[in-house]
């Protein structure tokens, strides 16, 4: 039992562990820089408008089923995920700068770091709401083109009633 779980352990381990050069540095140093960018990217980018796509295609499902839905209607949704969401995002994106870290040099977060600060930088972080809203409503169509398609099979695959 003990060779197997060795045998595992060395198998499965360069899976989990950051690669190449992600172990030049200390991991203390790409995570201190990490942080530094989450933190910027958290202050420069309208978390509101960002919610605020995020119930989007929730609101595309539901009038594409036929649902009339009011401004009222909209306005309670996106109260609730103004409220609930943000600490969630901000939880994540404590946790992206552990993932970059991870799998990261601390010169290529050093280098997204410092475009983040440019103009172009700057003018993409401007743009991500309306960039995801886009993004969004193309995934939830592709869905729900495919999903009456893939889900027999998936069920019958992982033999799901």
């Amino acid at each position: 039992m003990r060779r197997i779980l060795t045998t595992a352990a060395l198998v499965l381990f360069p899976l989990t562990a950051p690669v190449g050069p992600a172990l030049a540095e200390t991991y203390a140093e790409r995570l201190a820089l990490a942080e530094e960018y989450a933190e910027y990217t958290m202050s420069t980018i309208d978390m509101t408008a960002i919610i605020h796509t995020m119930w989007q295609p929730l609101l595309f499902q539901a009038e594409s089923s036929g649902k009339t839905v009011t401004d009222a209607q909209k306005a309670e949704v996106d109260a609730l995920y103004q409220e609930i969401v943000t600490e969630l995002i901000l939880d994540v994106t404590r946790f992206q700068a552990q993932i970059m870290a991870d799998h990261f040099t601390y010169d290529e977060i050093a280098a997204l770091n410092a475009f983040m600060r440019t103009e172009h930088g700057a003018a993409i972080m401007g743009k991500m709401p309306q960039f995801n809203a886009a993004l969004q409503s193309q995934i939830m169509a592709m869905a729900l083109k495919t999903n009456d398609k893939i889900m027999p099979k998936i069920r019958r695959i992982l033999d799901i009633q």
